[in-house]
């Protein structure tokens, strides 16, 4: 009995050094090319992509400002594009896996790669921007100046709207006393 559980304790250890596939520590290191005992050269280190805000110069002489929130509740970013600022909630759940904000609201989805960044329409799922990378040096420069210009451009017209509005306004009220007389 004492001889079946030495036997078995052998086969045993056999077939667990047989797993390894060396029988000893020494084997296994004889085995090892000599390049695999040199310390191994430390890899490089990942790129670093702006994930802070940012101003993006994009395709055809535009640009959009990206400001990033720190909220983990619910990530979200804004983004001002043509005078306005659009709250753009992450899409979960997206079969493609590239990080994707929308504001379904105005139609618009923005794809945020690390290195670059996607405008699109949320219906037709088409480019209304493409090819945005962060802006630095005069890239930069010239970004600011478009997305100034925008916001002007967008001021004057909500400030004509507002003037049109109180036109309006004073017409309907003039012909409705003339109506009320007759």
């Amino acid at each position: 009995m004492m001889n079946l559980r030495l036997l078995m304790i052998a086969a045993l250890a056999a077939s667990l050094s047989a797993c390894t596939g060396f029988g000893t520590k020494q084997d296994a290191e004889a085995a090892t090319p000599a390049e695999a005992k040199q310390p191994q050269a430390e890899a490089a280190p990942a790129p670093q992509y702006p994930t802070e805000s940012a101003v993006y110069a994009c395709e055809n002489v535009s640009a959009v400002r990206v400001t990033r929130t720190e909220d983990s509740a619910q990530p979200h970013l804004k983004i001002t594009w043509l005078g306005r600022e659009y709250t753009m909630l992450r899409e979960e759940g997206q079969g493609s896996g590239l990080p994707r904000f929308s504001d379904r609201a105005n139609g618009l989805t923005w794809v945020d790669l690390p290195w670059k960044g996607v405008l699109l329409n949320s219906r037709t799922e088409k480019p209304i921007l493409s090819d945005c990378k962060p802006a630095s040096g005069e890239d930069l420069v010239q970004a600011n100046k478009i997305l100034d210009k925008h916001a002007a451009d967008y001021a004057k017209a909500q400030e004509k709207a507002a003037k049109s509005k109180k036109t309006t306004k004073k017409t309907t009220k003039k012909s409705s006393k003339k109506s009320t007389k007759k």
